[in-house]
């Protein structure tokens, strides 16, 4: 399970390597487990999908969702979307994007080759 070299790198207690005396009734046990999940996942009981909206809620984010004229987003803060009029959103975004004090704008090599370093660090 876990290699001489990582077991030397270890800084917690060092993982077990006893492995129990097979036994009859657990390994009973475990044949009626396996059987039993194998024949709820091929029943239909785990192809039902349970929401957490209304039928009427979920119609009225789908008309959200298709509507051109609102951007959707995820809150800075705790877990909550955000409803904004897309041309105000537009103008905010150009407004944050043209303080020089914060953004600079750079060329598309500049770019590219910043994007380069990054996907190198992160492979």
């Amino acid at each position: 399970m876990f290699s001489t070299a990582q077991m030397d790198k270890c800084v917690f207690k060092k993982p077990s390597l006893y492995i129990p005396p097979s036994n009859s009734v657990i390994d009973t046990f475990v044949e009626v487990c396996d059987r039993q999940i194998r024949e709820v996942f091929a029943s239909n009981l785990c192809s039902k999908q349970f929401f957490n909206m209304s039928n009427f809620e979920y119609a009225a984010l789908n008309e959200l969702k298709a509507l051109t004229s609102v951007e959707i987003r995820p809150a800075d803060k705790g877990g909550r979307i955000v409803i904004l009029d897309k041309d105000l959103y537009n103008r905010q975004m150009h407004v944050l994007l043209e303080d020089e004090m914060t953004y600079q704008c750079i060329s598309i090599t500049i770019a590219k080759g910043i994007i380069d370093k990054i996907a190198f660090l992160i492979c």
